[in-house]
This record gives structure tokens, sequence and C-alpha cells, in this order.
């Protein structure tokens, strides 16, 4: 099992390279009915995801977290100030930077455009912004330009194996799965 700020980034990036690696409205709403479909979707989307999808897909299911969910955002509160920001797009924000390791602004533009369909606030999108260019950042000082190291990565979080320490081309340690 995966938590939902995971799965919902794997349907992103799954969205994002069927689509040439661009945010579109097309590859985001592909993204987001995946995780409509996930059979999980209503045990564990936070509110502001939820009142995303409300607005997107009239999706109008009750969240299983009941009363301690209750309506706390409302459809029009993600497109409204910063009253109810969440972090759920910094959480999920890792498929800008796995898209552009080692540029910065890249992955930044790209998390702003992803976060608009979910997280459209200053505080969802500062914070996504943030993850996305440090991340971006770790992985051109871990992969130096190599971007097979990001495919190994991805692998590795899918749950198969990368294989512990496995070695780049010059023999020096390129990605080592904290899992396997």
């Amino acid at each position: 099992m995966c938590t939902d700020d995971f799965i919902q980034a794997k349907y992103i990036m799954d969205a994002l390279l069927r689509h040439q690696r661009q945010v579109s409205d097309e590859a985001m709403r592909e993204a987001f009915q995946q995780w409509l479909d996930y059979p999980y979707y209503a045990n564990f989307t936070g509110p502001t995801t939820r009142a995303a999808m409300k607005a997107i897909f009239n999706d109008n299911r009750a969240s299983l977290q009941g009363e301690l969910e209750g309506e706390k955002q409302s459809v029009q509160i993600i497109n409204k100030g910063n009253a109810e920001a969440t972090n759920g797009a910094a959480m999920k924000i890792w498929p800008a930077a796995v898209l552009h390791p080692g540029d910065i602004d890249a992955a930044i533009e790209c998390a702003l455009q992803i976060c608009r369909f979910t997280h459209n606030n200053v505080l969802a999108m500062s914070g996504a912004a943030a993850m996305a260019a440090a991340t971006s950042e770790a992985l051109r000082a871990q992969t130096n330009g190599r971007q097979h190291y990001c495919r190994r990565y991805l692998r590795c979080a899918k749950g198969l194996s990368a294989g512990a320490g496995a070695r780049g081309d010059d023999g020096r340690r390129a990605f080592r799965c904290p899992t396997h």
C-alpha cells in the first residue's frame, strides 16, 4: 500500500510521461481520473484535493474519514486565498523535480503548473516550489547529469528492485535505494 500523496504523484508522473513531459489540462485530468478510480481514494484523499476533484469532475463521494475531515474546504477555497492551505502539494510534487533534475527553474515552473489544479494558493504553491527546487538540486548532485539514475530511482519507488548500492558507469555508487 502507498500513501495517497505517493500514488497521486505516480499518476501525475505517468500522465506527464505520456504527454511528452508537459503539464496540460488533458494530462492532469488523466492523472486525476486514475486517482478517482483508485480503490482507496475515498479513504485517503485530503480536503483540498477532494474539493478540487469535486470542482473538476463533480465528484461528490463522501470522505471515509467522516467527522475527522467534515466539510473543511469548499470547492471555492481552492481558488481563493490562503485560509485553509494544506501541504498536499509539496508532498506529491516530486515528479516536477524528477523530470527536471538540476534545472531548478524548470522544476519550479512544472511544480506551479501541477499545483494550479488542486492547490492554487500562494502557501501551497510556495511549499511545492521549494520542495521541487530542493529535490531537483539534490537529483542534480546525485546524478551528475545522468538521467538513467532517475529512472533507477523511479523503479525503486515503484517497488521494483533497483539493487542496493547500484553502481554507475564510472564505478561510483550511483544510487542506494533505502528499501532494497
